[in-house]
């Protein structure tokens, strides 16, 4: 899946995503997605609770499940 990184500065190929905690910032989730083909991740987005995060995921899913092959751009 190609995804839009939330600051609009990168363009990754991804294949799996995950929420992690982000210590020392005030946004304090991250989804972080596997760069298809290598063993490393990449923050694509930032957010104040885990709810959030979840809901982000949730948007992503119903995306993947559309089959459409575009860009996702994380919000």
């Amino acid at each position: 899946m190609w995804i839009r990184t939330q600051d609009k500065e990168q363009l990754i190929q991804t294949s799996s995503f995950s929420i992690t905690r982000n210590y020392g910032g005030k946004l304090k989730f991250a989804i972080v997605g596997s760069i298809a083909g290598t063993s490393s991740v990449k923050v694509v987005g930032y957010y104040k609770t885990k709810t959030e995060a979840l809901q982000e995921i949730d948007i992503i899913q119903k995306y993947l499940e559309t089959g459409d092959t575009g860009v996702y751009q994380v919000n």
